[in-house]
């Protein structure tokens, strides 16, 4: 039994053969097909508007992502510039049946995955 592993490249259509060689020169032609989508994510806030906050004090503002594809979707947000913001995730906005951990992962300017949690 094999298995055929495709890493898409890009959006749109993609159409090709396979072609397999087996012992005695026989040629076997496979045909391949695959769409590349693009996941379609759509925030539910057109800005972040704190108001005021006293100094020393926070605030926090919910705010929904919706993946509107059915490919899965992955989103970086870069903090690195301004450090006095972060992301919350509460435990029951993920599914543990789909997730081992929280998806959000702090992540340091090198790339590396911060340790502690990135939930709420």
């Amino acid at each position: 039994d094999l298995e055929v592993s495709f890493s898409c490249p890009d959006p749109g259509p993609l159409t090709t053969t396979i072609e397999l060689q087996v012992q005695g020169g026989r040629l076997l032609r496979v045909p391949f097909k695959a769409v590349g989508v693009v996941p379609q994510v759509q925030i539910d806030v057109d800005e972040f508007n704190f108001g005021q906050v006293f100094i020393g004090a926070s605030a926090k503002l919910p705010f929904l992502l919706t993946n509107t594809t059915p490919v899965p979707a992955k989103l970086v947000v870069d903090l690195v510039a301004t450090p006095y913001l972060q992301l919350l995730l509460a435990k029951d906005a993920w599914s543990s049946t789909e997730y081992d951990q929280c998806p959000l992962m702090r992540i340091g300017v090198q790339g590396q995955v911060l340790s502690g949690s990135a939930r709420a």
